[in-house]
């Protein structure tokens, strides 16, 4: 019998629009940062070839102050014990996504204003279409020179491609393993300024942008796009389904069970992409930079096709099965602080720059909160572990739970994690000045096992 998330799911149309506008758009919001997308390129285009002026700096301030307008007035994100692992959960990314959705199906800057009048005041929606339009007609001239028909013709391929793998099919049954209805999603090559190595590809409310070059192949944008398709399927289930999701990590019990969850999201979309290699002909080798990600698509590919072969859910049973799969091939390593903290609240990030710095350069998290205020405990995430960058003089009362064992204020620096009153675990990292403080941090990256209580690490 069929589950009711797959009577519900319905077949995904990808819908191929890939001209100047739709590249337009592409450009203003990567240069907004309102996507992940090959920045650096996109902004040394337009400063260095087209010559970045003070209307452009005008035109780009417009777009951003009325994506501000949309946070401020969002209301605040419905509590939840740990950030949520895709962007739509927040009230404030949905209104900003919704707009930017609602721009792209206008379909040209003509029509802007009124395909986003009922989301902004008149001002802003004026002052943004203008903003779009001065961005299409500086960018005109050098897309006439690019042969402007590829960009469709690559989409088309693109879409063609998937149908003849059975990628579209495949798309409709995760659709229906996650419980989501979108029947149509778009699907827009943006021709990449400069060449170098590997377009991205990036999903944005019901649209998946995929950068390319000459010699990218429709099969490599086959699969980009269908990874790109999953993300936005899991981000559109239905917010009480991923409310259920969140509860069944956490009530596994495991101490490493919000890095599996973090990851989760990741490791669909990159499992959906190694079936799609199959289907494709493509040979997995190096298909994700990444030290977890890669091993997690390894074991979940085999969970999500016999999933979608038995027509279960994400919400039936393959949360454990994926948690016993993760274990299983991560051992020990899931008590590294490159594991454990990948979803993280992190204190002191700007008072501390550098240690800040080399915090995410040597921890990187995923899913992350951050403030400046010494103590705050994220309230909206009761259960996200949390990281403070101090120094000693910082140190508030906490520090005497520690000085009966070691008088760890006279150190160079330590790391001390006090005993958890919750599921969250806090780790204090100080040291006696800035430098010390980023050596902590440092030594605190290289430990095998961060789930004990009490003092951590400790030098001089």
């Amino acid at each position: 019998m069929l589950t009711l998330a797959f009577l519900l799911a319905s077949p995904v149309h990808l819908e191929p629009d890939s001209g100047l506008f739709a590249n337009t758009v592409y450009h203003v919001i990567c240069l907004a940062q309102q996507i992940s997308c090959s920045r650096e390129k996109f902004e040394a285009f337009w400063h260095e070839e087209l010559n970045w002026g003070e209307e452009d700096d005008e035109a780009l301030g417009a777009v951003n102050s009325s994506l501000d307008h949309l946070d401020n007035a969002s209301p605040d994100a419905e509590a939840v014990p740990v950030p949520a692992n895709f962007p739509s959960f927040y009230p404030g990314y949905r209104a900003r996504y919704s707009l930017l959705g609602s721009i792209l199906d206008s379909g040209s800057v003509s029509a802007i204003a009124e395909a986003v009048e009922d989301s902004l005041p008149a001002g802003h929606a004026r002052r943004l279409a203008r903003a779009f339009a001065h961005f299409e007609a500086r960018l005109r001239p050098w897309w006439q020179a690019q042969d402007p028909g590829r960009a469709t013709s690559y989409s088309l391929e693109v879409i063609a491609k998937m149908k003849d793998a059975g990628l579209g099919d495949l798309a409709d049954q995760i659709g229906g393993f996650l419980g989501s209805r979108l029947p149509r999603i778009g699907v827009h090559a943006v021709v990449a300024p400069y060449g170098g190595k590997g377009g991205r590809a990036t999903p944005m409310a019901t649209h998946v942008f995929v950068e390319y070059l000459p010699e990218d192949t429709t099969t490599q944008g086959a699969w980009k796009t269908l990874h790109e398709v999953v993300h936005i399927l899991y981000d559109h289930a239905p917010i009480e389904r991923h409310r259920g999701l969140v509860a069944q990590f956490l009530d596994a019990g495991q101490i490493h069970s919000v890095a599996h969850y973090v990851l989760l999201n990741e490791a669909v979309a990159t499992a959906s992409q190694l079936i799609a290699f199959e289907r494709l002909g493509v040979e997995m080798k190096n298909f994700y930079s990444d030290p977890f990600i890669p091993r997690l698509a390894l074991t979940t590919q085999p969970l999500l096709a016999a999933a979608l072969t038995e027509r279960s859910t994400l919400y039936s049973g393959f949360a454990e099965r994926y948690m016993r799969a993760a274990d299983a091939e991560l051992g020990s390593e899931v008590l590294r602080p490159q594991y454990m903290l990948l979803g993280v609240g992190v204190l002191g990030v700007d008072r501390h720059p550098d240690a800040a710095e080399a915090y995410f350069d040597l921890i990187p998290p995923r899913s992350i909160a951050t403030s400046d205020e010494s103590g705050e405990a994220f309230p909206e995430f009761p259960e996200v572990n949390v990281v403070e960058l101090l120094t000693h003089g910082e140190l508030g009362p906490e520090k005497e739970l520690f000085q009966a064992d070691i008088s760890a204020a006279q150190r160079r620096g330590f790391v001390y994690s006090p005993p958890p009153t919750s599921k969250r675990r806090v780790y204090l990292i100080s040291g006696r000045s800035e430098e010390d403080l980023v050596e902590a941090v440092r030594r605190f990256a290289k430990l095998d096992d961060v789930t004990p209580s009490g003092l951590l690490l400790v030098f001089d």
